[in-house]
């Protein structure tokens, strides 16, 4: 199967501070891969260098064949961190966002964000403003925003951070179910790793900082995933060893 991102041995600095050396992995349609680190060692500049609004110092990206840039804003679904919505907006206005930028308007958008909204079990707040919610609802329309456009892939960049350990943990099962609806790419910064293993198709470890890739970790563990058995709990322990062996160097 031809990779939908191939990132090529990607070196980043920021002045004389070495953030990324030579890393490089592929990420394959309809993956689910999620990225751990320690803190600092560049996770969030490599979503940042995928998304075209870094350029890597050496290395190379392609998304579809071309290199990375913010008009890909068609086939690339972004969440952040920060859900970054816009507070005089409802969550309907939120949603309808970017499929303003795509230039889709009338009905046909009203329907794809309702039905979006529906999906992440917002139905009955399209009128509600961010500040009236909860930190999990602003994350879910966070997360609607990004999907009604449709795209190919989405970025993900700790979209759970933040939030209560609760909530956390229905929104991830949330974000399964969406995907195994829609079968998109994700690639999913987190430094949560019981989230990676709960989540991935695939865990990308990285070192600390300089980053390279310290392994690739397939989870062959089927879905829905149970937190609590023995073989979860064993992908986990074995990729938490490895960052303590990054943290202790």
């Amino acid at each position: 199967m031809k990779p939908e991102i191939i990132a090529d041995s990607l070196v980043k600095r920021f002045n004389d501070l070495l953030v990324l050396n030579h890393v490089s992995f592929n990420v394959y349609p309809g993956e689910f891969l999620c990225i751990v680190g320690p803190s600092g060692c560049g996770k969030s500049t490599l979503i940042r260098i995928l998304l075209g609004l870094e350029k890597p110092d050496e290395g190379r990206v392609e998304i579809h064949g071309h290199s990375p840039n913010p008009r890909m804003c068609k086939c690339i679904g972004y969440v952040p961190q920060d859900d970054a919505l816009f507070p005089w907006r409802t969550v309907l206005k939120n949603v309808l966002f970017g499929l303003e930028l795509k230039n889709e308007n009338g009905e046909k958008a009203l329907e794809k964000a309702h039905q979006t909204i529906k999906m992440v079990g917002l139905s009955g707040f399209e009128n509600y403003y961010p500040h009236q919610l909860s930190g999990g609802m602003r994350k879910r329309v966070a997360l609607a925003r990004a999907v009604a456009v449709d795209p190919q892939i989405l970025l993900m960049d700790e979209p759970f951070a933040n939030i209560d350990a609760q909530t956390r943990a229905l929104l991830q099962v949330e974000l399964m179910n969406i995907w195994s609806r829609l079968r998109k790419t994700v690639v999913f910064v987190t430094h949560n790793v019981e989230e990676a293993v709960f989540l991935a198709d695939r865990v990308l470890v990285l070192t600390k900082r300089p980053a390279k890739v310290k392994a690739e970790i397939p989870i062959e563990l089927p879905r829905p995933r149970k937190r609590l058995s023995p073989q979860f709990i064993s992908v986990r322990e074995r990729i938490i060893r490895m960052l303590k062996e990054e943290v202790s160097i």
